[in-house]
């Protein structure tokens, strides 16, 4: 019955500080172990023209077949593809619909 109490106690405790208690007693912690990490260390993306990249990639599926062909193209032009791309088909989308 003790033990019951202080699980009890110890779940509501953790459930507090984000920390959920599995069954088992196994502890999985739902937050950061640190939510401001230093990130000086670490290298930035590079540049590529003079404008900034965007905040998150474009990612999307393709047929198997389309993959394979795409992935053959050497890496960095297989990048500057898509980008121009991209840039491209959204000119032209924003000059269809102005």
């Amino acid at each position: 019955m003790l033990t019951s109490i202080k699980s009890n106690y110890f779940r509501k405790v953790y459930l507090l500080y984000g920390v959920n208690i599995a069954l088992e007693k196994k502890i999985t912690v739902l937050t950061m172990a640190n939510p401001n990490p230093k990130t000086e260390h670490l290298p930035g993306f590079p540049m590529v023209g003079d404008k900034p990249l965007g905040k998150k990639p474009v990612g999307i599926r393709v047929p198997e077949e389309d993959y394979e062909r795409f992935m053959a193209i050497p890496k960095d032009i297989r990048s500057k593809l898509l980008r121009d791309f991209i840039r491209e088909t959204g000119k032209k989308y924003e000059q269809k619909t102005a």
